[in-house]
């Protein structure tokens, strides 16, 4: 009985000693990649959290991440108390309110949820330490952005994605408003176009080829006779006002990431559900920079004190239509509105013309079928409003 206690485990020690010598035999296929293709292969993760992972797999791999020069980080937030969650939610709404309360208090309201309220958000989720907001308004805790790019010492170009706030408009969706903006800066403001509505609905109408509409279309005399009225245009003013200052705070808040990352030379921030984006080209991070080695600088618009970046004085041209047909997408819009917006003080540089301009700033928003055929119809307007805006 002993003897055969004895053969089993001699058999199990050998059969255990020829794996590990099997384990130890094995090549590592990631071993026989070169250099160039593996750092091609991580280059094309982008994505930071995935990058940060691949640091504990292996030193060689932890060799190549932090010389990854494009980065994609989506800010995350983590759930808080379920309950704590439901009775914040129901203080949000006791203090937006719905419905009554006069002209006035609506205004003050949307103002609040859709300017104040982002603001606060942006400050919590680009704090330079893990933050969970303050307050019982907050129901989430945010990485912070410094947090998530700590990692990597070589990038060149940076795509954030913020979370939602919970402030937004709209995101168009059907029978609900539209807001969407892309602002370009600088050491400031650059220009910023702003395309929104009341509502998006579809039409009961057919669908047309792109073979059966005018390729220059222009609203119908019936849709674009109508003036903009005075409530009309202080929604618009909100509108326009929420959409600068959700573009400065982010342009401000990225003063420590250009510092950071003397390599960077292209930054997006965008948001969850897409209603707004800033971008920043190499020229245009330059003259950031300038202004941020340069605080004494009379002319510096980047005010480290403050929670968003100085506005210069505006000029700006609106088109607005109470009812726009969208023919080729089969969509209406109700109080149709597209602003566009630039620095009164041009510098003695030749200014791009509107269209330039739209084409420029919004760039890859023009893909979509309904937004880009919206702004074509309405740059063929011939009524057109002009308003102008002090710094603030």
């Amino acid at each position: 009985m002993m003897n055969l206690y004895h053969s089993n485990m001699m058999m199990m020690m050998t059969t255990s000693s020829r794996e590990e010598d099997d384990d130890e035999g094995r090549e590592d296929m990631f071993d026989r990649l070169p250099d160039a293709l593996l750092h091609m292969i991580l280059e094309n993760v982008r994505d930071a959290r995935s990058l940060s992972r691949c640091l504990c797999v292996s030193k060689r791999f932890a060799s190549f991440v932090p010389q990854i020069d494009s980065v994609s980080l989506a800010i995350v937030r983590r759930n808080r108390d379920p309950q704590q969650q439901l009775d914040s939610q129901a203080k949000k709404a006791a203090a937006d309110g719905v419905g009554g309360g006069g002209t006035g208090k609506y205004f003050k309201r949307l103002f609040q949820r859709t300017v104040a309220r982002p603001v606060q958000f942006l400050l919590r989720v680009f704090n330079k330490k893990s933050s969970r907001g303050g307050g019982d308004d907050c129901e989430f805790e945010y990485c912070s952005l410094q947090e998530g790019l700590r990692n990597f010492s070589a990038i060149k170009s940076l795509e954030i994605e913020l979370p939602r706030n919970g402030g937004e408009i709209g995101s168009g969706n059907d029978g609900y408003p539209l807001l969407r903006w892309r602002a370009e800066f600088g050491s400031e403001l650059e220009g910023c176009v702003i395309l929104g509505a009341k509502s998006f609905n579809k039409t009961l109408r057919e669908f047309k080829s792109e073979e059966q509409v005018d390729p220059s279309p222009t609203p119908s005399q019936s849709q674009t006779d109508f003036p903009l009225a005075d409530e009309d245009l202080k929604l618009r003013v909100v509108w326009t006002i929420s959409c600068l200052i959700a573009a400065s705070a982010r342009h401000h808040l990225l003063q420590q990431v250009v510092s950071d990352h003397k390599k960077l030379r292209s930054v997006v921030v965008s948001d969850a559900i897409r209603q707004g984006k800033l971008s920043m080209k190499e020229k245009q991070i330059e003259k950031m920079r300038r202004s941020i080695s340069n605080p004494d600088d009379p002319s510096d618009t980047v005010d480290q004190t403050a929670e968003r970046s100085r506005i210069p004085a505006l000029k700006m041209k609106l088109w607005y239509v109470p009812e726009l047909e969208l023919p080729l997408s089969g969509e209406r819009m109700e109080g149709a509105t597209l602003v566009v917006i630039r620095p009164s003080d041009d510098n003695g540089k030749k200014a791009d013309s509107d269209g330039e301009m739209v084409a420029r700033v919004l760039g890859d928003a023009m893909d979509d079928r309904k937004l880009g055929e919206a702004v074509k119809i309405m740059m063929n307007l011939k009524r057109t409003y002009t308003l102008e805006m002090n710094s603030f």
